[in-house]
């Protein structure tokens, strides 16, 4: 028998749970931010970037909540990217994409966007790897799915479209929202929000869709 190439050939063990961890982590890491958003006073979800909520120069111990979101949320996904990388074989650098991702997230918890430029600057520069990596993962899905063969590959359906013009969509928002709109900006916390929103959607869409062909098999 033909060995099919990939991350992992081997049978997915429990993928339920792989796929869970996928559907969890952004309605998990979205509610966070509204309860800690609603027990911070002053803080303003239409003009503040989310990561000034794990900013403890600003808002002390409360910031540890947000710290833990980035960090549960990161290592959620990274669990998440093991069981859509078995799920796909032969999707190595989507699954090493997903990974650094969730890896980047985490990090974003261990250095706080405040002061600058230290930890400042490098919770700026892993947000802005993470923000990469995950656009390249929704273009690589894509990709990986363009040409799919095997039928598990095809009931993946118009995630390939999907995942697209999520991809695009991604482009847009960022340039926009993250670079081309001030952080000075009245509305920069509701910019990061949709552009936030257009990638943990993805995540939570392919997540299930992961669910679904598991329970099918």
């Amino acid at each position: 028998m033909e060995r099919r190439s990939g991350v992992d050939s081997r049978p997915v063990r429990n993928p339920r749970a792989y796929a869970l961890c996928g559907i969890v982590a952004p309605i998990f890491f979205a509610v966070m931010v509204l309860v800690e958003g609603y027990m911070v006073a002053g803080y303003s979800q239409i003009s503040q970037p989310i990561s000034d909520l794990g900013a403890y120069a600003l808002y002390g111990a409360n910031a540890t909540i947000q710290n833990l979101n980035f960090w549960i949320f990161g290592i959620l996904v990274v669990v998440f990217a093991f069981g859509l990388g078995r799920g796909l074989p032969r999707s190595r650098v989507l699954f090493a994409s997903l990974v650094l991702f969730g890896v980047m997230v985490f990090l974003a918890g261990m250095f706080p966007d405040q002061p600058f430029p230290l930890p400042g600057a490098a919770h700026a520069l892993v947000s802005g790897v993470a923000f990469i990596s995950i656009i390249l993962c929704q273009l690589l899905l894509w990709r990986r799915l363009r040409n799919a063969a095997a039928e598990e590959e095809k009931a993946w359906g118009r995630y390939r479209t999907y995942s697209l013009l999520s991809g695009l969509l991604s482009v847009v928002l960022l340039v926009y929202f993250i670079i081309i709109v001030p952080l000075s900006s009245p509305i920069f916390g509701v910019g990061q929000r949709i552009f936030i929103g257009t990638e943990w959607l993805w995540i939570e869409l392919v997540a299930v869709r992961l669910l679904q062909t598991a329970e099918s098999k």
